[in-house]
């Protein structure tokens, strides 16, 4: 009987390892995150389009003043050329990057200045960055507890690269590259927890070393029943996969965490913000060059996209206000304030909030979107 014991106790901990761990990583890399960056990919796609569609009215805006006056003002075509090809160009690289890097503020020496200066520089998101540390080094320690020799190979995980996303061609790109990077993660995870899995299942002596070590954590072990002594090592196991998880989790920023709550909406307004301070500094010579018709109200076309602005808590109020009049110096105060813009740390691009991992035994994929409480 001790040897049917065995063999069920060394079966339930691959159980646990080959269809609860696997499963919950999976989920928790296709499902939770991946449907994070979705909504953020959406957002980004969403404010491109409603850019490109107020510049769209705008040119019909400035078609309809040009039918009526019986006159043709050129410069407006320059501004839609642009579009489509700087939204390509530009959109990831304020937005994207911050996905996978963050700013790092370091204090050094600096011999043009000759004293110490606090210098900003972009470096790789240690935990943001990476879904997992090194997993199978992880592993390792897990397979020697069980008593088996640690694998050779070593599976270290390199975070994404952010560079590489932001200079994406375009959305779409910019998604497949996301995703597959997740997916390369994630299926290096699965492959590692499979392989101590399989070990697990190969080693004909595991059942018989799980069996030898109950009696020094379960008290009275020998005087149980068989039914009992099963479940109590059950228990034992799960207990041993749990702790090991919570260490894990220590390593593996993306198992351990959910993603921050995302304001779609606020999200969505957030980058188109971003994109009109970039489009008006792409465009600012241009602008420049219209004051004369801007002044004299022929260009319909920038009295459009300045309405349009003033919900983007941008300096064009007094733009606004002064129609009709000289307005050069409104328009250089809004084109300076976009020269000095920088972009604030976006909240939704932080790691999220520490999950509670709850028992691998319980683990079953949900069927609902996971809950963002802590």
């Amino acid at each position: 009987m001790s040897v049917d014991l065995a063999y069920r106790l060394k079966d339930y901990i691959y159980q646990l390892l080959f269809d609860n761990l696997r499963n919950e990583i999976d989920y928790q890399v296709n499902d939770v995150w991946r449907g994070h960056f979705d909504k953020i990919l959406a957002a980004h796609e969403t404010a491109g389009n409603d850019l490109q569609t107020a510049l769209t009215k705008a040119q019909k805006t400035q078609q309809e003043f040009e039918r009526k006056h019986e006159r043709l003002i050129a410069v407006f075509n320059t501004f839609t050329g642009l579009a489509l090809g700087w939204m390509a160009a530009h959109l990831q690289y304020r937005c994207a990057t911050n996905y996978f890097r963050r700013v790092d503020y370091n204090i050094s020496w600096s011999p043009e200045k000759l004293r110490l200066v606090l210098k900003e520089t972009e470096s790789e998101d240690k935990v943001a960055g990476k879904m997992f540390g090194d997993v199978a080094k992880d592993l390792s320690g897990s397979i020697i507890k069980l008593g088996m020799s640690s694998p050779k190979v070593s599976a270290k995980f390199e975070a994404p690269n952010g560079k590489a996303i932001a200079h994406a061609a375009n959305i779409e790109d910019m998604r497949k590259m996301i995703n597959s990077t997740m997916t390369d993660q994630k299926n290096k995870a699965l492959g590692a927890v499979e392989e101590l899995a399989n070990r697990v299942r190969s080693d004909t002596d595991m059942g018989d070393r799980i069996l030898s070590r109950l009696p020094a954590e379960v008290p009275g072990f020998a005087q149980l029943t068989l039914s009992e002594q099963e479940r109590r090592g059950q228990v034992a196991l799960s207990n041993w996969l749990n702790q090991e998880r919570e260490t894990w989790a220590r390593n593996w920023g993306y198992y351990a965490h959910e993603p921050p709550a995302v304001d779609e909406k606020e999200l969505k307004r957030t980058i188109e913000r971003e994109l009109w301070i970039l489009w008006i500094l792409e465009n600012r010579k241009a602008i420049r060059g219209s004051l004369t018709d801007i002044n004299a109200q022929r260009v319909a076309w920038f009295d459009a996209i300045i309405d349009h602005l003033r919900t983007f808590d941008l300096p064009t109020l007094e733009i606004v206000k002064k129609r009709g009049r000289n307005r050069e110096p409104e328009i250089n105060q809004l084109i300076l304030f976009c020269h000095r813009h920088k972009p604030r740390e976006p909240e939704w691009t932080t790691i999220g909030t520490k999950r509670r991992l709850g028992p691998i035994e319980m683990f079953t994929r949900p069927t609902r979107p996971v809950s963002r409480a802590a």
